[in-house]
């Protein structure tokens, strides 16, 4: 009974791979793993390359950015619901050149090729040229692959001869150290300021004996429409003669305070 249940199955083994199924089986495992190992690939980051500068591969000229920008375009930078980093250039609402990839400068790198080859149909260029990611990197390679990754976003234009750069995010307002230090010494409510808003910071105790600590607003500034005390919308602006040059000056600038919808 056990031979002629054996041979059944072997009979029925030999069928199904003469008919090809175990070839296809293979081939779709295969490509799955291709996938995986190029995903793996973009994930093996040390946080070591982030010190690196702006852009991993900034050394490389971007010259369809630097041609679009000079010819009126637009360059828009941002985090996509699946995590990748998606580089668009517009002129007036046209789309003239797009970039996805799970790290923002081969996104870059894309967009600049698109734009250079009149910005081609998404279907011939992902999928066929460049490989088709779903999702972003979750390891930043770049300080502005970091800023993405956070859900921030970029833009530049090209003005009376300047390149502007943008860099586009949001702000915390947190406790100063030297409040929260004399709170717990002191154990009596701080008041404090930023940002024209008047804090108190009081210090309790939870059940277990560990300290715990709350902040409240005590007076709220006129004029600040639609901004939060907590959390404010921000802005570093660069100057350059070129692209990566004002991204450089961005990231080296101030943050400035922006009304909310203001971005």
């Amino acid at each position: 009974m056990i031979n002629q249940s054996k041979a059944n199955d072997m009979r029925f083994w030999n069928k199904w791979r003469e008919s090809g199924a175990i070839g296809s089986i293979q081939a779709a495992d295969e490509r799955q793993a291709e996938r995986q190992a190029r995903q793996n690939q973009f994930n093996m980051h040390s946080v070591n390359e982030r010190e690196v500068g702006i852009l991993v591969q900034e050394n490389r000229p971007l010259s369809g950015i630097e041609q679009a920008l000079t010819y009126g375009c637009n360059i828009h930078g941002f985090l996509s619901g699946g995590g990748l980093r998606v580089v668009r250039i517009e002129q007036d609402g046209v789309l003239k050149g797009y970039g996805e990839h799970p790290h923002v400068d081969h996104a870059l790198r894309h967009a600049d090729e698109d734009y250079l080859a009149g910005g081609r149909d998404y279907h011939d260029v992902y999928g066929k040229k460049h490989f088709q990611y779903l999702t972003g990197s979750t390891s930043p390679n770049s300080p502005l692959d970091v800023w993405v990754r956070q859900g921030r976003t970029f833009d530049a234009e090209k003005l009376v001869g300047k390149i502007i750069v943008e860099l586009h995010g949001y702000g915390e307002t947190r406790e100063p150290q030297e409040v929260m230090k004399q709170v717990n010494e002191t154990g009596q409510p701080v008041s404090w300021a930023s940002r024209g808003y008047t804090y108190e910071t009081s210090r309790y105790t939870f059940p277990n004996g560990e300290l715990g600590h709350s902040t409240r607003v005590l007076e709220s500034p006129e004029g600040k429409k639609g901004n939060h005390p907590f959390s404010f919308n921000i802005v570093k602006s660069g100057v350059g003669n070129g692209f990566l040059e004002a991204l450089e000056d961005a990231f080296k600038a101030e943050e400035v305070e922006v009304e909310r919808g203001g971005n």
